[in-house]
């Protein structure tokens, strides 16, 4: 079975690579990786193609999939990989595959063929993604799930597992709701989700909703809705159901740009956001702001660069010579961001 998780809070108790010292990207967050793409889709669709000219002697190349560049998150945590293993002196491979398993799939296939050392992703969905772990048992490479996973990886030696759990954040988000709720009432609450069988999404929903039935709300899910998860799906989702409802009580979603964009298209339709709950997720620099200013309540933060960061930690130390099933999971904690700690995150 897998070794135990280690809790990665900084950097305490991880050593940085030689390309990493001194590095203050911890400090400045946002301003490297930004809300805005610094790796474009044709950038990271050439860098994983079978095509690219052959690989130099002793180059260390590693693969990672962010799922979709369609995600503010994800596309921060594809471009911190990007640049922190360059910064290393290592080659990343870095792909969007639109959430759908088979071009993750074709995606590992090519970093394979590129003779890549280490093979990693957000995996989209871990039953449909399992034939990536096939193919790296047979290859003997070692093999990282970040944020999500793939069944059956834990029962594989390089299998190693970096990020932070989806249902522990998501059960942030159903005990911060909960605090706040009258427990007695009739609570109704709209959900957006992510797109069907995101397991990201999947487990941030299940967690949430655990959360609220271990603090015993009483509450009704009114309406649910599958989206890509950009602004614009908020938007629809709002004015659809403000059409349907009128004025809503909570609105929780599966990360910060459908709420950002649920709360435009409320205050469109001539309504009050500061009267209802907005429940996001990721800790974005609009859903930030967003709280500062009084409009979304609350936001679950995840740390892009620590993620990242530990990744690349990672493959600088199956670089060096250590076997992949001596090294630790890696957990890095979700936290949750209110309007009264919501200074503290800023910029990060």
């Amino acid at each position: 079975m897998k070794k135990r998780v280690l809790s990665f809070i900084m950097a305490v108790g991880i050593t940085l690579l030689a390309g990493c010292a001194g590095n203050t990207d911890s400090e400045n967050g946002a301003d490297d990786a930004g809300e805005k793409a610094e790796v474009s889709v044709q950038e990271q669709t050439e860098d994983a193609s079978s095509e690219q000219a052959p690989q130099e002697q002793g180059e260390f190349v590693i693969g990672f999939d962010m799922s979709t560049d369609k995600s503010e998150y994800c596309l921060k945590f594809g471009n911190y990989v990007k640049k922190l293993a360059e910064e290393a002196g290592m080659r990343p491979l870095v792909t969007q595959s639109d959430v759908d398993p088979m071009t993750q799939i074709q995606n590992a296939e090519n970093w394979i063929t590129q003779d890549a050392k280490v093979v990693a992703g957000i995996w989209c969905d871990r039953d449909a993604t399992v034939p990536v772990l096939d193919m790296c048992k047979d290859k003997n490479i070692p093999l990282v799930s970040t944020l999500t996973s793939i069944a059956g990886g834990e029962d594989y030696p390089g299998y190693i597992y970096i990020g932070s759990e989806n249902y522990e954040g998501g059960y942030l988000q159903g005990e911060y709701l909960s605090s706040i709720l009258d427990k007695e009432a009739d609570n109704q609450i709209w959900y957006i989700a992510g797109p069907s069988g995101d397991q990201q999404s999947a487990d941030r929903k299940k967690g949430f909703e655990d959360a609220l039935a271990a603090n015993g709300v009483s509450y009704t899910i009114v309406a649910s809705l599958n989206v890509d998860g950009n602004i614009d799906d908020g938007v629809l989702a709002l004015e659809d159901w403000v059409q349907a409802y009128g004025e809503l009580q909570v609105v929780a979603g599966f990360n910060d740009s459908v709420i950002l964009g649920g709360i435009t298209a409320y205050e469109s339709a001539g309504l009050d956001a500061s009267q209802a709950i907005w429940l996001g997720f990721d800790g974005s620099d609009g859903a930030l702001e967003s709280i500062s200013q009084g409009k979304m309540t609350m936001t679950v933060f995840q740390d892009a660069h620590g993620q990242a960061e530990a990744f690349i930690n990672v493959c600088g130390q199956i670089r060096d010579g250590v076997d992949a099933s001596e090294i630790e999971d890696i957990n890095v904690p979700f936290k949750t961001v209110t309007k009264d700690n919501v200074s503290e995150f800023m910029g990060q």
